[in-house]
């Protein structure tokens, strides 16, 4: 670099132009390091001058006259330190450790995630030989399955119910079980296979611990390549749209065979696992499926922690406290921010205390003081982590939502706007991990 002028832009990132909103946005993959970034297009066109030869003051001169802005020398540094802080800039510290030598685990105490595989290759191999499963003759062939079931399910349900009563004994544990393992791993099949399907690259598959329980996870980060919308909303869908198909074929099984049967037994194992798992997914409210199709359809990456942090904003300034200065926010942002932030919170809270309540309970009348300690603690950490993410330092929302990703710098963008968008979801088990911004770029059950 002591030859050249300026900073120089790494060569190997992946960009894809993206027209959204009226404005056309750049998303940058980083492929040493599996990260995504978002940039808008005065920041694009800055990065792309960054040659390692042209000087920062011919860069500033440039933007000013294609934009028609004022971009002081001060907020242009700014901007370069965080594609610098990002890795993205030509230098000795950009040459990280490839993805196959990358950590095996990854997360937190109680979002714990173990790699399995690649399965990059093996998903190459099936979409050639499933290709029939993605034409529209199969979807709605699906769609009627379903609606089918449905129907059946209503006019049974009394016999359905005594059935799904049936389940409760020690000795259904391990058809629940073996169901749960088959169908969220074909829910992350889904999930990979679509992605791969519309061309991006699936690099990552394993086992996820969420608050101790097992779940599969598919990494598809590579959805935020896609630039048309219906790309990354199939991606979201595909896993809890094919669980869905899946019940609805275990409950045709169920009803065509003998009551006696293990075939018939394993069908309404497929079914109470597949439904509860399909309601728990397309609930906008947690962070599954549900969440991360309305943040697609919304078109705001993180709205979850941009909600948190607009409803914590505004509770300051209501108690007279200081408000963290944030970028004018529009209108229709606003309102989803407000009602997002509100109806999750009360879910989240009353999922919470629910489980307070319940979980403590147990505890005291089976006389376990010590787990019921332990239990606290962990429920702690987790409220704990809630009213952060209202009332933090900073409710910047360009902040990623993953805590075991690191921060940018408190100054980072020019036209705020470079974002994060990170990889890695819980049984999300599929989407692209959840955003962060640098600035900020653009997460089953």
């Amino acid at each position: 670099m002591s030859i050249m002028e300026g900073p120089k832009l790494r060569s190997d990132l992946v960009v894809s132009r993206q027209p959204q909103k009226g404005q056309v946005i750049f998303v940058i993959k980083d492929p040493v390091n599996s990260q995504y970034f978002r940039l808008n297009e005065p920041e694009h066109f800055i990065a792309a001058q960054l040659d390692g030869w042209t000087g920062l003051e011919t860069v500033r001169q440039r933007t000013e006259a294609t934009f028609n802005v004022r971009l002081s020398s001060q907020a242009l540094a700014e901007f370069i330190n965080s594609l610098r802080y990002c890795n993205l800039l030509e230098s000795a510290a950009s040459e990280t450790v490839p993805l196959r030598e990358r950590r095996r685990l990854g997360g937190s105490l109680l979002y714990l995630r173990f790699k399995l595989f690649d399965p990059d290759v093996l998903f190459s191999w099936l979409v050639k030989r499933i290709g029939f499963c993605f034409r529209p003759g199969f979807v709605a062939c699906a769609a009627a399955t379903i609606i089918w079931a449905l129907i059946l399910a209503v006019a049974n349900w009394d016999v359905l119910r005594q059935d799904l009563i049936g389940l409760i004994r020690w000795n259904a544990l391990i058809w629940l079980l073996a169901a749960m393992l088959a169908v969220s791993m074909a829910h992350e099949f889904a999930h990979g296979l679509t992605c791969k399907h519309f061309g991006g690259e699936v690099r990552e598959l394993g086992v996820l611990l969420l608050y101790f329980q097992p779940a599969f996870y598919c990494n598809v980060s590579d959805a935020w390549l896609f630039a048309e919308k219906s790309k990354r909303l199939w991606v979201g869908f595909a896993g809890p749209y094919f669980e869905f198909f899946l019940w609805a074929c275990a409950v045709l099984v169920w009803r065509l065979t003998d009551g006696e049967t293990w075939l018939n037994f394993g069908a309404v194992a497929v079914m109470a696992v597949s439904g509860i798992k399909t309601l728990l997914n397309f609930n906008p409210l947690i962070k599954l499926d549900g969440y991360y199709l309305l943040s697609d359809l919304l078109d705001i990456p993180n709205l979850r922690r941009r909600a948190y942090a607009y409803i914590g904003d505004a509770i300051k300034g209501v108690l007279g406290m200081e408000r963290t200065a944030t970028a004018e926010i529009p209108p229709r942002e606003r309102r989803a921010y407000l009602a997002y932030g509100l109806a999750a919170a009360v879910c989240s809270f009353s999922l919470l205390g629910f489980a307070i309540m319940k979980l403590g309970g147990l505890l005291i009348a089976n006389r376990q003081p010590e787990a019921l300690i332990l239990a606290t603690g962990l429920l702690g950490m987790k409220i704990r982590r809630r009213f952060r993410r209202l009332f933090g330092k900073s409710p910047d929302p360009s902040k990623p939502d993953d805590s075991s990703v690191a921060e940018a710098p408190p100054s980072r963008a020019i036209f705020p706007s470079l974002e994060l968008l990170q990889t890695a979801h819980p049984w999300r088990q599929h989407q692209p991990e959840e955003s962060t911004s640098v600035a900020r770029p653009s997460d089953g059950a």
